[in-house]
């Protein structure tokens, strides 16, 4: 009880402290700035200068100075009356130094950033300080001394390092100049931090008594019916009040209102130096009295105002700690629904698109236009069929011959006028014809209807070039606008001619309404059909097993006016919390939109979705409820709240619906300059479908040919002939833009680099709907993301500075964004069902998976490592989920392969877990794939053969038979292990000594040589006799010169790093790479284990390649500068990966088969158990296994006690060494107690043997 007490007491206390009823002390913030600014050039435009300067006292202008009066005035009474006379004349002098100092410097950064004399160029310093006033508390805040050059960030003073900070690369050079000079540093902070201070605390004193009096807001809370008929836009809007510092807050239940749910205009000033601002948030009209505005000021200490109230005069007093609360007065804007007639609204547009020159693009013409009524499509015309066409069929029905032949010769004068004043503007603004320029006009009209009341609402005639606003027309004041220099010339012609303006305005409001109304006649019965939306919600599990993902979709209304609000309790989710697709167009010209939410699965009771459209009053519907046909009728004011019937999915994911995924993607990577590499093009593309390769291009063939059979089969030869032409021009175009890159990052020539485009679409599929995912057109430059396109925005990313000249160039083409955009949600996606309709019936013959769970012994002797996998499935997307008693294992536990390719083309996946050996019966592994519904299998469990068949809703338990690995030893099945490798060691000098040369070079197959190359013969020779006989001479002779060119690159390189090392050129240094791979062999299969590349300096490791994440590691700050250029090239990290997997694993396999007779030839080893006294211990015993003279080299030797096996780390070993005839031997030796001995034995186990041999102390050798 007494808890509850003290919860209601500070509860209150909490409310109190929040609202300002308990004393309080509100703090002032006042600010004191400087800005310069100084154009490149004079400009002939009135009142802009080619410099200028201005002080700003809490945002109100107190002095000014310019250019062309050079002096600095007062722009306030009290600043003349109070700052004396020499104030003033020292202020002008000051002004003229820096004015002369601007001059100088934008010159200065003019010419180191290679900008144009002819453009204009502007450079800007804002200096000075903020302040905040506690009662007679005076405390400094901020200070900032800021200059930006072209309106972007170019040099910031940090006062707490007392440095400068250069944001772009042209400012580092005048960083670094004055941060050599501290005392200028400690200047500037001190003059931010204290002068400036001063000055601002001087200045408020003399404004003191005129800044007061415009001090108070005018507050007022007022209401309109917004365009949903059920809600009011309340708004609070506070206005007249100085200095500008106001709290404002929409407030419900007395609980502010979620920040996203609120729109605000910001602070804004007013005409007579104070300040307004206003803030709305749509409400139901039933909740309007739970609402109210809560607002505070420095002149006062708060006041509540609800809707109908208004307040009392305001005027600055002391605080009395009591809330103003307002008296009543009506100002409600009547809010009954049923009353209130719905608002429509409707608009009529045209579009007009010049290019500057034709581009081979599909559905892209040097010349186009377009109607659009309501955002549909109701004519167009191209300039290459130069006809005006009805695209709706009642505009086809309705709209008799002459109309369209009248707008024919419309639109082919409006053609040739484009073509004409394109080419003027081009002039105008000195671009080069060789660039792509687009010239566009929007005109039209918009009108709100009200039952059968129209009202013209607005007129547009605008103009863009390059997709920047050039020019448009202010219908209420019936003049053009021009907010770019360049559009200036055109309106001054254009307002010359009062008629033509006041004809464009007539059009506008009175012609273009007629059409409008007359368009939506016609097109009444039709747009009415596709109206209502069709709503459902619906949940699927979240990656968090504990979530639900909530989603609302409403499809198929029309217009796009739709209101959708998840809500919880009745309450609205707040928008950052809240997934949106945003309102997308369907195939039909209707729309959809989606919203999901995360939810816990125990309050999925408390969700619902509350939409609202203009065809009907609203709807809430609930998980598990369906819409009623909705069909447009009168509002009756009631809420339509759904019929139930269960349709929520189900959340287990054995019973999920089975969701495909596929892809379809193009790479093209073009190099800066040949490699001598196999396989490696200076200009490659490839079209990869769900992964798989479906044709290939590169530079040397020059040709598109498809590198899958159904591809070959299916697509026509004009198909190829046209996929040829097209990667020949993308050829070009990389192999100019690889050189455009390389000169404006300024890179060297003699270097590598890489510049490489993905581009393409992806789909998911449920049954038979299939639905865009999402599209990707990217750009790299050596392994860096360099560009992207964002086809939710329609526009260019520029990661890196260096992108942005690019981003701005594309994104100032807005019809082009908007094909790519089109491509990659729409060809794209034609093309990817294409291609997989045709590829289907191949593509499911290597569907199911094979699925197998086995156990091996981990290092920890307690433990056993957990294997589930899953191989030979088409396509790539799988589910495994390793389970503990039905629950899935923690991923950060597992360890996975992650999804690999078969050499067939079909995919593997393998997950691991350390488990407790007496807890094996609890894991079982769970997949599933869309060729089946799910498969749980347990250790000791198989599949049965997985065909392709309708999900029956069960799982496919497996039928009993032991495949676990058992852990003991002696009954383990034998893998062999083979390895192929290549050594090569370069000395930096030559050394007087036999069999050691300069250079040297060998190849070991299961680490028997095979081939041998030196500096002094200069030849790659057998050292194996099938080798000889087997590999054909010119193997030989090629495998001489890769030598030769290796041993150049390493005499090369060893002096590189010599000199990066600093090391003395009179000792000996040695660098040396092996690279190669091995291979498990086990009955037949043969499966990749690892691959090397790796380099050592003076026996230091240096440079290693890690082959499953494709990139080079550095063990020592000397490889980093080495590490960085080879990962900056990952085509040639893909092709060391790819030899080390592929390439090396099949030359491994090749040699085994041609020495197969050779390397059968095995020998068994030779086994000894001795002991001598230990050296450390006299009590002791070293207790020593040595097996010695076996082949090949894979041997087990385990040290034993009581047959366990004893630790390693009690262990010390030889490792497997060479003997000099090829065999091999191994020594293990253990310090044990004397009188102990007879409790140990050594197991060895080889290939040579049918069973393992043991070997007790003081016993002969089996």
């Amino acid at each position: 009880m007494r808890t509850n007490v003290t919860t209601k007491i500070f509860a209150r206390l909490y409310f109190l402290l929040l609202y300002g009823t308990l004393p309080s002390l509100r703090a002032e913030k006042h600010s004191l700035y400087y800005i310069y600014t100084a154009l490149s050039k004079p400009v002939d435009l009135p009142g802009i200068y080619q410099f200028s300067a201005m002080g700003l006292l809490d945002d109100r202008q107190i002095d000014s100075y310019n250019s062309k009066e050079q002096r600095k005035i007062p722009t306030q009474t009290w600043m003349k009356e109070k700052m004396q006379e020499d104030y003033w004349e020292k202020g002008t002098q000051s002004r003229k130094s820096k004015e002369q100092w601007f001059n100088v410097n934008v010159d200065i950064l003019m010419k180191r950033m290679r900008h144009n004399e002819t453009d204009l160029h502007v450079l800007q310093w804002r200096h000075g300080c903020e302040i905040e006033k506690q009662g007679d508390e005076v405390k400094f805040s901020k200070g900032i001394s800021e200059y930006s050059y072209d309106g972007e960030n170019f040099l910031s003073f940090d006062e707490k390092e007392s440095q400068w900070v250069a944001p772009v690369a042209a400012a580092i050079p005048t960083k670094r100049k004055w941060d050599r000079v501290p005392i200028l540093n400690q200047y500037t902070k001190g003059y931010l931090e204290k002068e400036c201070v001063d000055w601002l605390n001087k200045f408020r004193d003399y404004a003191d008594e005129e800044q007061r009096k415009a001090a108070p807001p005018d507050v007022r809370v007022f209401a309109r019916k917004s365009s949903d008929e059920s809600k009011l836009k309340l708004t609070c809007l506070a206005t007249g009040f100085y200095s500008k510092d106001v709290t404002m807050t929409v407030r419900k239940n007395h609980t502010s209102v979620c920040e996203d749910e609120v729109k605000s205009t910001g602070i804004r000033p007013n005409h007579d130096g104070t300040f307004q601002l206003r803030k709305s948030v749509e409400i139901s009209e039933d909740e309007k009295d739970e609402y109210d505005c809560f607002v505070s000021h420095r002149t006062f200490k708060s006041i509540i105002l609800k809707l109908g109230q208004v307040t009392e005069p305001l005027i600055a007093e002391p605080s009395t700690g009591r809330e103003k609360a307002g008296e009543t007065l009506d100002i409600c804007v009547t809010v009954s629904p049923e009353k209130d007639i719905q608002t429509e609204k409707h608009s009529l547009y045209y579009i007009y698109t010049a290019l500057s020159k034709p581009v081979d693009l599909p559905g892209i013409y040097q010349f186009s236009a377009m109607g659009l009524l309501d955002d549909r499509q109701i004519d167009s015309y191209n300039s290459k069929e130069q006809r005006k066409i009805p695209t709706q069929t009642w505009m086809k029905e309705k709209m008799q011959e002459d109309y369209w032949e009248k707008g024919t010769q419309s639109r082919k004068s409006k053609e040739q006028w484009f073509n004409v004043n394109v080419d003027i503007l081009m002039k105008r603004m000195r671009h080069n014809e060789t660039g792509l320029h687009v010239l566009q006009w929007r005109h039209g009209c918009e009108i709100e209807k009200q039952g059968d009341e129209v009202k013209f609402s607005k007129g547009i005639s605008e103009y863009s070039y390059d997709g920047e606003n050039f020019l448009s027309f202010d219908e209420k004041e019936s003049q053009w606008v021009a907010p770019v220099d360049a559009a200036l010339p055109t309106k001054r012609k254009w307002d010359r001619v009062p008629i033509l303006n006041q004809y464009t305005k007539g059009y506008l409001e009175k012609e273009c309404v007629d059409w409008l109304n007359k368009f939506r006649d016609y097109a009444d019965e039709e747009q009415r059909k596709a109206a209502p939306p069709d709503v459902r919600v619906f949940a699927r599990k979240s990656s968090d097993e504990s979530k639900l993902k909530l989603t609302c979709l409403a499809t198929g209304f029309y217009s796009k006016d739709v209101t959708m609000t998840v809500r919880k309790n009745h309450t609205s989710v707040c928008e950052d919390e809240v997934k949106s697709t945003g309102i997308r167009p369907n195939h039909d010209g209707t729309f959809q939109l989606r919203k999901s939410v995360e939810i816990s699965e125990d309050e999925k009771d408390e969700y619902d979705c509350f939409v609202s459209h203009r065809t009907f009053k609203s709807i809430i519907l609930k998980l598990g409820q369906v819409t009623e046909p909705l069909i447009a009728e009168p509002s009756t004011g009631r809420e339509k709240a759904g019929e139930t019937l269960d349709i929520c999915v189900t959340v287990s994911p054995e019973k999920d619906i089975q969701t495909e995924k596929h892809s379809l993607y193009y790479i093209y990577t073009a190099l800066s300059k040949p490699v001598d590499l196999p396989g490696i093009y200076q200009f490659s593309a490839m079209g990869l479908l769900d992964d798989r390769q479906i044709d290939s291009y590169n530079s040397k063939e020059q040709r598109k040919i498809p590198t899958q059979t159904w591809m070959k089969e299916k697509m026509q030869e004009d198909y190829w002939e046209k996929g040829t032409q097209s990667r020949k021009s993308k050829e070009q175009w990389f192999n100019v833009n690889v050189d455009i890159l390389m000169k404006r990052m300024r890179h060297n020539e003699s270097d590598l680099h890489v510049l490489q485009w993905r581009h393409g679409c992806e789909i998911e599929k449920q049954g038979d709907e299939v639905k865009f995912s999402k599209g990707i057109s990217e750009y790299s430059f050596d392994g860096e993301n360099f560009l992207s396109f964002d086809d939710k925005e329609s526009q260019w990313v520029a990661p890196v500075d260096a992108a942005l000249p690019t981003k701005r160039k594309w994104d100032s083409v807005p019809i082009l964004n908007q094909y790519t955009k089109g491509y990659l949600e729409k060809e794209c996606v034609d093309w990817l069902n294409k291609f997989r309709d045709y590829a289907d019936e191949e593509q499911s013959k290597a569907a199911p998976p094979d699925v197998c769970v086995f156990a091996r012994k981990s290092s920890d002797e307690s433990k056993l490592k957990l294997t589930c996998l899953a191989t030979g499935f088409y396509s790539k997307d799988v589910t495994m989920t390793v389970r503990k008693n039905h629950t899935s294992v923690c991923e950060d536990e597992v360890k996975s392969t992650g999804i690999r390719p078969n050499h067939d083309g079909t995919f593997q996946l393998r997950k691991s877990v350390e488990i407790n050996e007496d807890e094996k019966d609890e894991y079982d592994c769970f997949v599933s794939h869309r060729t089946f519904k799910s498969i749980i299998l347990k250790l000791g469990q198989v599949t049965e053969p997985l065909i392709a068949e309708a999900s029956t809703g069960r799982e496919k338990a497996g039928e009993t038979l032991d495949i676990c690995v058992t852990v003991s030893p002696e009954k383990d099945i034998q893998t062999e292990k083979h390895s192929l490798y290549y050594i090569y060691t370069a000395l930096s000098k030559p050394v007087d000594l036999p069999g050691i040369y300069q250079f040297s070079a060998m190849g070991l197959l299961d680490d028997r040589q095979i081939d041998s190359y030196n500096s002094k013969e200069q030849r790659k020779i057998p050292t194996q006799t099938w080798m000889k006989e087997k590999m054909q001479e010119d193997y030989w002779e090629k495998g001489t010169q890769s030598r030769k060119s290796k041993e150049q690159w390493f005499n090369v390189n060893v002096d590189i790093l010599m000199k990066r090392m600093r090391h003395n050129e009179t000792e000996l240094h040695v660098l040396q790479w092996r690279h190669g791979c091995e291979v498990e062999q086990e009955g037949d299969e043969v499966k990749f284990s690892k691959g090397i590349s790796e380099y050592g300096f003076d026996g230091v490791d240096f440079l290693s390649f890690d082959d499953k994440e494709s990139q080079w590691v550095a063990s020592v700050d000397a490889a980093l500068p080495t590490k960085r250029k080879w990962d900056n090239v990952p085509i040639l990290n893909q092709y060391t990966k790819g030899y080390l997997e592929k390439e090396c694993v099949d030359w491994l396999n090749k040699f085994r088969e041609y020495g197969n007779e050779h390397l059968r030839n095995t020998s068994p080893p030779d086994v000894h158990v001795f002991a001598k006294r230990s050296s450390r211990d006299k009590t002791k015993l070293k207790l020593t296994c040595l097996v010695s003279g076996f082949y090949p080299k894979d041997m087990t030797l385990v040290m034993r006690k009581y047959r366990t096996s004893l630790c390693e780390n009690e262990v010390k070993s030889t490792g497997i060494r060479p003997n000099h005839d090829e065999t091999f031997q191994l020594r293990k030796s253990v310090e044990i107690n004397e009188d102990e001995k007879a409790e140990y034995d050594c197991f060895v186990s080889h290939r040579t043997f049918k069973e393992p041999v043991i070997v007790q102390w003081d016993a002969v050798t089996a």
